[in-house]
């Protein structure tokens, strides 16, 4: 699930407008920071594009003829760098919230 993230501006907190946290659930736990427009999709929604993909690409090929072998995705990092960049400080600042 995505939520929001805050900023302290002087003593007060405001909505962070760029970016949203990816929360862990039920925890709570801020996974990653990301920017406004990201938008998370299910592995089912993930499966199905694609296939929309392979059905496209490889027209006479039957649904039933494909096979999910592997799955290729980025690993997730840490902090990256010395110094926590503007992510980084937001999502230790939602974590401690």
């Amino acid at each position: 699930m995505t939520g929001s993230l805050y900023e302290r501006v002087g003593s007060q907190e405001v909505p962070a407008r760029d970016s949203q946290a990816i929360v862990e659930m039920p925890s709570g736990r801020v996974v990653s920071v990301v920017g406004r427009g990201y938008r998370l999709v299910s592995h089912a929604e993930a499966l199905g594009l694609a296939q929309d993909c392979a059905r496209e690409a490889f027209p006479e090929t039957k649904p039933g003829e494909w096979q999910v072998a592997s799955v290729d995705a980025p690993s997730t990092g840490g902090i990256k760098g010395k110094r926590p960049s503007k992510k980084d400080k937001l999502r230790a600042a939602a974590e401690g919230a």
